[in-house]
């Protein structure tokens, strides 16, 4: 971090550098191969789509790097988009699906830069009387609890977009790691790759659009079915991004969901 009063032309010198490193490496144990003055940025673009035009990752918003959610956020845009892409393309929903996208998006990002903001505001004090009390409460929770500090990123539920109003709606879909034949794995590994999952405790007779595969709950492992029991539902429509799009009777899941996609209600 530049100091006040340092200037940006000096602190790039080779020889500035090396003594930046000095502390950490001795000469001619390593080679610069880059060096850069820049400015963090917290920015968020107004429109993330215009006709045939979507912004993901940095060209949609840009974040400090101090929560380490930069290409995980960009990431996110990516499996976001990916699934309702392919649903337009492929005729099964209107295009403006993907103006869902930012509706969607823009609210999760926004929170984690103001957390990657704070982050950085702790990290980057300049008041040794500021930073040693830091230390000492991170220290004092560390000895407490073996964490100091560690904040877990944000995870709102999808305020609005593709989704029904029902318990768990919005949120992520459980990932426990579960134990099988093979080894451990979580839910990832066994739900669908790509299109929707139709979580179910009993076998459902319903016809099911092509993107859309039933898998039966018990087949997921005890903790899925003690999630359902306790939000006191049949079964979970789970979107391609690992959203919960619902939960209840399968057929009615089904059907908003077609409902919601069809062409013509765009």
């Amino acid at each position: 971090m530049l100091k006040p009063g340092e200037d940006p032309d000096e602190m790039l010198d080779d020889d500035r550098v090396s003594t930046l490193l000095a502390p950490w490496v001795r000469p001619g144990e390593f080679e610069l191969v880059r060096k850069a003055v820049y400015r963090f940025h917290g920015l968020v673009a107004k429109e993330w789509r215009r006709a045939r035009v979507l912004l993901a990752g940095d060209a949609a918003h840009q974040m400090p790097p101090f929560a380490g959610q930069g290409m995980c956020s960009g990431i996110r845009d990516a499996a976001n988009l990916a699934w309702k892409l392919s649903l337009v393309l492929g005729g099964e929903a209107g295009e403006a699906l993907l103006d869902s996208y930012q509706l969607e998006r823009e609210p999760h990002v926004r929170d984690i830069i103001e957390l990657a903001i704070g982050m950085g505001r702790v990290v980057c004090t300049l008041d040794p009387e500021a930073a040693r009390a830091r230390d000492l409460e991170m220290s004092a929770q560390h000895r407490a609890t073996g964490m100091a500090g560690v904040v877990p990123p944000p995870q709102p539920a999808l305020g609005a977009g593709v989704r029904m109003e029902s318990p768990a709606a919005g949120g992520i879909f459980p990932q426990p790691i579960v134990e099988t034949a093979a080894g451990y794995e979580r839910n990832d590994a066994r739900l669908p790759s790509s299109g929707f999952a139709l979580v179910t405790r009993e076998a459902s007779s319903i016809e099911l659009p092509r993107f859309v595969t039933a898998l039966s709950a018990v087949a997921l492992g005890d903790s899925t079915c003690e999630w359902l029991d306790a939000l006191g539902v049949e079964s979970a429509l789970v979107r391609p991004d690992r959203y919960v799009f619902g939960t209840g009777e399968p057929r009615r899941l089904v059907a908003e969901l077609t409902r919601q996609l069809a062409p013509s209600r765009f």
